[in-house]
């Protein structure tokens, strides 16, 4: 496991070396990472050096930024996406896109 969920369920505590909502992402050196050619966080977002952890731009999510979600068009207008990207449905939409 690589952290405990408070008993709310609305956040996690995690190991040291990971960070994320929902504790499945290792922490980056923002610093080191940054080089040239590095792709920190797939060029869609800024890494924290105070938490190690990728902000991604608006629509993109993933431990790197690197899957894109949009209510409107990945989950067809019924449902919102989650933080690993994913679609959660509305009542009575189903399947990866909610359609």
């Amino acid at each position: 496991t690589n952290g405990f969920c408070s008993l709310s369920g609305r956040t996690c505590n995690c190991i040291e070396g990971i960070v994320g909502p929902t504790c499945a992402c290792a922490f980056q050196n923002c610093t080191t990472l940054s080089l040239p050619g590095s792709n920190l966080c797939s060029s869609r977002g800024t890494c924290s050096n105070s938490n190690g952890e990728c902000a991604c731009d608006p629509g993109y999510y993933g431990c790197n930024c690197e899957t894109f979600c949009a209510k409107s068009t990945t989950c067809s207008g019924h449902g919102a996406c989650l933080v690993d990207g994913m679609c959660e449905c509305d009542p009575s939409y189903i399947g990866e896109d909610c359609s």
